[in-house]
């Protein structure tokens, strides 16, 4: 599937559209994985990188790797 997207170029941040489409979908998965509503290797499969550079996303975004609440 593909979303189209009218982002104002001010928005892109010195990045080219294709990098800039790269960091919305790594947020998105990691959003989603967040909520609970794909799984660490769905989400890095959405996003499209390695578990591993994953993982460091999580880290670094402070989004815990196991649910704190079971």
């Amino acid at each position: 599937m593909k979303i189209t997207l009218q982002i104002p170029s001010q928005y892109l941040l010195d990045k080219s559209a294709s990098e800039f489409g790269k960091r919305m979908t790594l947020y998105a998965a990691l959003m989603m994985f967040q909520e609970g509503s794909l799984s660490a290797g769905a989400a890095s499969e959405f996003a499209g990188a390695d578990h591993y550079t994953f993982i460091a996303e999580c880290q670094q975004h402070n989004i815990p790797l196991v649910d704190e609440c079971q």
